[in-house]
């Protein structure tokens, strides 16, 4: 806007109006800058999430593999003091 019509808007609406209007459009662009910002939020958060999940499933199907190997032991070590015994 030239400098002209901004005085003449100030000049036939008055002073508190253009001041009210020059409000009003500050909060509208703050409103969508706002909004543009909390879509970034709400994807990096879906990708944080996402990556939590991947995480957790890994971490789950490992400690099934170290049940897996924790029992195998237990039962050769059973198996071992089973025979222990009947070499005494």
């Amino acid at each position: 806007m030239e400098y002209e019509v901004i005085v003449g808007l100030v000049e036939s609406l008055g002073v508190p109006v253009f001041v009210a209007g020059a409000c009003m459009w500050y909060i509208y662009k703050k409103d969508l800058m706002h909004a543009t910002e909390i879509d970034s939020w709400r994807n990096k958060d879906d990708t944080s999430d996402e990556r939590l999940v991947s995480v957790i499933t890994l971490t789950n199907s490992r400690n099934e593999e170290f049940s897996l190997a924790l029992n195998d032991q237990t039962s050769a070590i059973k198996e071992l003091v089973a025979e222990m015994r009947r070499n005494k």
